[in-house]
C-alpha cells in the first residue's frame, strides 16, 4: 500500500514528469498539491497522468483547485468528507488488506486569521467523523 503526496508547484509543464512517476512507483493512491491548473483543464490532465484514477478536486472552495486527490478504483475506496480552500478530507478503505482510515490533505494558507478556519473545520471534522 503505497501513496504519495506531492506539492507540485504548478502541473502544467509536469504533467509528463507525474504520469512516469505514478507508473515507475506503482503508486494507487496520489495528492498533488499546489497544481496551478484552470479547472476547465483538470479532468483532461488528470486523465492524461493517471487514466484508470478517479479524481476530487477543491476547485468548489479555490479558484485553482490548490489540492487533487486520485486513486485506482480497483484498489481504493474514497469518500469525500469535506472539501475546503486549505484541505480534501477523506474517509478510505484499501480493498485487499480491508484497512480504512481518514485522512485530511492540506495545503494551508500563510495568513494566521486563514489558517484559524482550516483548524477550527479540522475539529469540527473530528468530532463529526472521528470521536465517538
Amino acid at each position: 500500500m503505497i501513496f504519495c503526496s506531492y506539492n507540485i508547484r504548478g502541473l502544467n509543464n509536469k504533467s509528463n514528469f507525474v504520469k512516469d512517476f505514478i507508473r515507475n512507483n506503482k503508486l494507487s493512491f496520489f495528492t498533488l498539491l499546489e497544481t496551478h491548473v484552470q479547472q476547465e483543464n483538470s479532468k483532461a490532465l488528470s486523465s492524461y497522468i493517471a487514466p484508470s484514477f478517479k479524481w476530487l478536486f477543491n476547485y468548489d472552495s479555490h479558484h485553482s483547485g490548490r489540492i487533487w486527490v486520485g486513486w485506482d478504483p480497483c484498489f481504493w475506496t474514497v469518500n469525500l468528507l469535506s472539501s475546503h480552500a486549505q484541505h480534501i478530507t477523506c474517509s478510505i478503505c484499501h480493498f485487499s488488506s480491508q484497512q480504512s482510515f481518514i485522512v485530511s490533505f492540506i495545503y494551508a494558507a500563510n495568513s494566521e486569521i486563514e489558517r484559524r478556519v482550516l483548524w477550527t473545520d479540522l475539529v469540527r471534522i473530528q468530532t463529526d467523523h472521528i470521536s465517538p
